[in-house]
Order: C-alpha cells, then structure tokens, then sequence
C-alpha cells in the first residue's frame, strides 16, 4: 500500500504538469495489467485514483487486462482512438513499452507507465512520456522524516518522565525507520529514541505504565494490521480513546487500508457495534487515535 498512495499522487502531479489542456475536456485512460478483483490492481488504488482524478475534474476510463498482454496492447489502441487525453499504462509486459510509446507518440499523447521497469532511453524518446515508480528506501526516508520532525517540535511533551529521551516501541521492521527519525532528531540536538522490546504490546504495557514511571512514549508498527492490535490494547489501559493528549501515546504506521475485521470477530456484533466499529487507520487518524499513517 505504501507505494500505491505514492503512485496515484504522482500519477495525477504528472498529469497536471503534462501541459495537455484537453486533460480535463476528454477522457484519461488508466490501463491495468490485471483485473479489479485480484490483487495486483487492489481496490484501494482504484478507489484513490478515482478519487485523486475527481478532485482535479479529469475523467477517466479504467481497462483491466487480466494478465493478456496482447489484449492490452488492443486496449491502448482503442483509447487512443477515442481521443483520450493522456495514457496511464500498468505493462503487463515492459517489452512492450516501446510500441505503447510509439502509439502515443503517433497521436501526441501524454504517457505515463508506473508500476513497472521501462528502459529510460524509452521513457527519453518521447517528450510527453513519464515513469512514476517507487521503492522503499526512498518512502522510509520520507515517512521516518515526517516522524521525526514531529517527535522533535513535541519533544518535552512526549517525554513524559521527563528523562530527556523518547521511548519507542517498535512493533515488526521499521528499523529504517527509527534511523530516519534518530538523525532528525541528532540534527535538533536531541537524544536518539530509546527501544522498547517485547514480545506483544500487553506485554509491553505490563513492565512499561504510569505505575512504574515508564510509559512509552512513541509507537511505531510496520502495518495497520499491527497497528489496531496496538491500538486495542492501549484502549485497555485509557488510552487513544479520544483527542486528550495527556492520554494518548502517538502511534504511526505505515500502511494505510487494514480491515479491523483481520484480527476482530465481526460475525456476533449487531449492526449498531458494526456502524461504529472503525475499519481503517486512516478513519483512526481522523478520530485522533492514531497519529498518522503513510
């Protein structure tokens, strides 16, 4: 999930700066590689480009592929017969590239391949013709700066011992992560976040509370799915209930589209406990339980 937000976002910059004025007078066609239902085109990333094309008034035609790269290469012809504005291509196969750029390039249309690797003597053969791609280390980068930056403007708050140094706890790898935030953190004379370990975040809560002096300060999880767990049992001790500071541990993470129902039991719960039964964290964000979510 981390690289399709990043994608769509990019999706639409790219748009907006190809200078194409009928962008938003015809159609952009967004070309898959798979179908809606499988994975490979998850309905998340569906629902934000048609969200994301909303907000910047272009209409749009999604064509699904299903893995058949010779049914793409027809739907690229049909589009650009259309008249569509600007080509979004997901390749089914990346050989193909070539021949896609061609076909735009015939009509001047604006192309963006994403998802995908394309040859950047490809990509520089046609001046309307774009490559929106993304990996890891450049998104940990971003995210654990963001993090960073907000754990040292609120440093004397969420040191809540008064110690000098922030104590986090790391649920799976966000390793990359912690490094992001401790140099940000070095560059405003501050102390490098100090782990916590344990085994479940009950666990943790067991020898880290008010009781002991010790609450932790900081939570970072590697999933959303992670995240409502932790969430769960903070809500067990009074916390992250509500937007009260002085009872809410900031939690992150970095995915954005968990299904509560992945570790809940919805099938007992009556339709009111289901109405306001929150599924994703970035509806937790927006409730203030969550501090923020990539």
């Amino acid at each position: 999930m981390k690289k399709w937000i990043a994608i769509v976002l990019m999706l639409v910059l790219v748009l907006s700066c190809t200078g194409c004025s009928t962008v938003n007078e015809t159609e952009v066609s967004v070309l898959w590689s798979g179908r809606n239902s499988e994975a490979v085109v998850p309905n998340s990333l569906i629902n934000a480009v048609d969200r994301a094309m909303y907000i910047e008034n272009m209409m749009y035609t999604h064509y699904a592929a299903n893995k058949n790269e010779i049914l793409q290469m027809k739907q690229v012809r049909t589009a650009l017969e259309k008249g569509c504005a600007a080509l979004l291509v997901e390749p089914v196969n990346s050989a193909n590239a070539q021949s896609i750029v061609d076909l735009a390039k015939a009509k001047n249309v604006p192309l963006v391949f994403f998802n995908c690797d394309v040859d950047p003597e490809i990509i520089a053969s046609y001046d309307k013709c774009a490559l929106v791609v993304t990996d890891e280390t450049t998104l940990n980068a971003t995210y654990g700066k963001m993090i960073g930056e907000y754990v040292a403007k609120n440093f004397k708050t969420l040191d809540r011992n008064k110690d000098g140094r922030i104590s986090c706890c790391m649920v799976s790898d966000v390793t990359e992560l912690v490094a992001e935030v401790n140099k940000v953190l070095a560059a405003n004379e501050q102390q490098d976040l100090i782990p916590v370990e344990g085994a479940t975040m009950d666990s943790v809560l067991e020898t880290n509370n008010d009781k002991n002096n010790s609450m932790i300060e900081l939570v970072l999880t590697g999933s959303d799915k992670d995240a409502l767990k932790v969430l769960t049992a903070l809500q067990s001790i009074g916390y992250n209930s509500n937007k009260l500071k002085t009872h809410c541990i900031p939690l992150f993470t970095v995915g954005a589209d968990a299904d509560a129902s992945a570790f809940t039991d919805t099938s007992a719960m009556s339709e009111e406990e289901l109405e306001q039964l929150i599924y994703n964290a970035v509806n937790l964000v927006d409730a203030g339980q969550v501090a923020g979510t990539a």
